[in-house]
């Protein structure tokens, strides 16, 4: 097996910004359906910014529902988000609602921080 870090020390990852999800416990959800990433029972979430962990949050799957309509909702109204949303339907294959509910689907796992 080959080592990530073959010398030991600690690698410093600060070319990294953004969210990063650990699911954790049981997870009744059929595996091939996309509820199967919202159906474990609990969640752990950390912020990072250049490398350095700036916030953690933990949560059974009650709260990390709730956390994720309320970041997205807080998300639907920023820039990026009309933006991303102009992107997805600039060449006429996607509607606005189907290009907001891909983004409210992915959305947890790719955050940039918390909102």
């Amino acid at each position: 097996m080959t080592k990530a870090v073959p010398d030991g020390k600690p690698l410093k990852i600060d070319w990294y910004s953004g969210v990063l999800a650990s699911m954790n416990g049981k997870n009744p959800g059929d595996s091939y359906s996309i509820e199967f990433l919202y159906s474990f029972e609990e969640y752990s979430m950390f912020e990072v910014d250049k490398g350095r962990l700036t916030a953690v949050k933990h949560f059974d799957n009650k709260g990390f529902l709730d956390f994720r309509k309320e970041q997205f909702e807080k998300y639907k109204s920023t820039e990026e988000y009309r933006e991303r949303i102009n992107e997805m339907t600039a060449n006429g294959k996607r509607s606005k609602e189907t290009a907001a509910d891909s983004i409210r689907i992915w959305f947890p796992f790719s955050m940039k921080k918390f909102l």
